[in-house]
């Protein structure tokens, strides 16, 4: 394993080759259609969305920003909102930003008392981990504000040859971990995954005859190898390389959302997944690799290999069964391969 403290002396000594020091966070809104689009740029609101299940959202467009959320002190000037995620019903995260102020602020169906708790536990991180600190909470409105983390996405750094960065900031997160002592939040791991593994396969057969038979005797190779999971720390539990920041000296982390407590094989899991996915883009395969090979070397002795691997294929069952709800012409295709590194993954643990 190499040390916590050589990585983030590398990490540091190379912010000035990273890539642009602003990237505007890429996040995801499902419309009713059910189709998801990835928001990369700014994009103002000509009106904060109607949707009855989200209160605070109501209040924002009745009231203004600054009167619905006043603890955000924004000022009497003009006051610019960008739509960055949204799910009708359940979520919405927006961008809130006046002359001299910016938060991230997210609006929820459920009163969001858990996730307020575990932003004000982490304080803002610990050493170079960086993570939003909370800006205020209304569990009347079911919103809260954070703070605007600014930095390029490590999916951008991977899409700009920088994968060995990429691998070594995501690795940095995995050892920083364990010196922020949350230990609240639901448990995270080889259960929770297999509830959903014959749905997963159940969908892809729904969409392709082929592509379910495949996810089937994936599913049943992970019933069949289920586990048994080490010492539990707080995870992320979406590590996907557009929640990874390069804020310079070390990882930010974003859109915390899914977090809990399990093993740490949950969160290296997640993120080796996704970048396997990346590489079915010809164009990023060499950077992908990179990031894959500096994240194992940073982490060695960290993880039980069984216990990853198992990991590794069960996400990619299920980045394989999110396949089936694109549009593109060749999205199922692109299922396959993930299948079959699934295939593989499941066959050796």
């Amino acid at each position: 394993m190499k040390p916590l403290s050589a990585i983030l002396a590398g990490l540091a000594g190379a912010f000035f080759m990273a890539a642009p020091a602003t990237d505007q966070v890429a996040d995801v809104v499902e419309e009713k259609t059910g189709r998801r689009h990835r928001v990369h740029d700014w994009h103002s609101l000509p009106a904060i969305p109607e949707d009855a299940a989200l209160p605070a959202l109501g209040a924002m467009r009745e009231r203004g920003v600054s009167e619905a959320l006043p603890y955000l002190e924004l000022g009497t000037g003009a006051v610019e909102v960008a739509l960055r995620g949204y799910t009708e019903g359940k979520r919405a995260t927006l961008e809130v930003r006046s002359a001299d102020r910016r938060f991230a602020v997210k609006a929820f169906s459920q009163p969001p008392e858990l996730d307020a708790r575990l932003y004000a536990a982490l304080a803002g991180g610990s050493g170079v981990i960086h993570i939003p600190r909370l800006a205020g909470y209304d569990p009347e409105l079911r919103v809260l504000a954070i703070e605007w983390l600014e930095g390029p996405t490590l999916s951008s750094a991977i899409k700009s040859g920088q994968g060995r960065r990429a691998g070594e900031l995501a690795a940095a997160w995995i050892l920083g971990a364990r010196d922020l002592h949350v230990t609240f939040g639901p448990h995270l791991g080889a259960e929770s995954m297999l509830a959903k593994a014959y749905k997963w396969a159940d969908g892809l057969g729904a969409a392709d005859q082929a592509l379910g038979v495949a996810a089937s005797a994936v599913a049943r190779r992970l019933v069949a190898s289920q586990p048994v999971e080490g010492a539990t720390q707080l995870l992320h539990g979406s590590l996907y390389d557009r929640h990874l920041l390069d804020m310079g000296d070390g990882p930010g982390l974003i859109d915390w959302d899914c977090f809990g407590q399990g093993p740490a094989e949950v969160d290296a899991a997640v993120f080796l997944s996704v970048v396997r996915r990346g590489a079915l883009h010809r164009a990023r395969q060499e950077a992908a690799a990179q990031a894959t090979d500096a994240f194992l070397a940073c982490t060695a002795g960290v993880f039980d290999a069984r216990v990853l691997a198992w990991h590794q294929a069960v996400n990619l069952l299920r980045l394989a069964h999110k396949k089936t709800r694109r549009t593109e012409d060749n999205a199922l295709a692109t299922a396959q391969p993930l299948l079959d590194e699934a295939a593989r993954l499941a066959a050796s643990v």
